[in-house]
């Protein structure tokens, strides 16, 4: 299958550079367009070959000091992502033990809330022995004369 892909992507290739030949070969402004931009790539590629050979030393030194900026810049950065990778562990940590608090503090006053209503229903007297606070109201209400 893959074999049958390359294949076709040759032939295809070589299709569209036999058609777009035949185009620029039919058609002056394009071929005029073609070696134009042809002299001048050739051109401009002389040049800096040229601009290079001259200044070869100093190109070199420029290549060396630029890979040793990136360089330090790559380390740089690569103990940055270590910081923040054991950073990020610290957090986590610190986090879980914050949910682990709270939880256990949870449990504690759900224990106290328990505790205090079981208290308080202890020490209530009875409330159906006394009569309600609006019932006595309208009780004294009734024997004032």
């Amino acid at each position: 299958m893959e074999k049958q892909t390359k294949q076709w992507l040759v032939r295809g290739s070589l299709l569209g550079f036999i058609a777009g030949a035949i185009f620029v070969a039919s058609n002056n402004r394009a071929r005029t367009k073609v070696v134009t931009l042809a002299s001048t790539t050739k051109s401009r590629t002389q040049h800096w070959i040229q601009v290079i050979n001259d200044n070869r030393d100093s190109v070199l030194q420029q290549l060396q000091a630029s890979k040793e900026n990136i360089m330090t810049i790559v380390d740089e950065a690569s103990d940055d992502v270590e910081t923040l990778m054991e950073t990020s562990k610290n957090l986590k940590s610190h986090a879980l033990n914050l949910v682990s608090s709270v939880q256990h503090s949870k449990d504690e006053l759900q224990q106290l809330t328990a505790k205090l209503q079981t208290e308080k229903e202890m020490l209530e007297p009875n409330q159906e022995l006394l009569p309600a606070p609006d019932e006595e109201d309208e009780q004294k209400k009734l024997d004032q004369p």
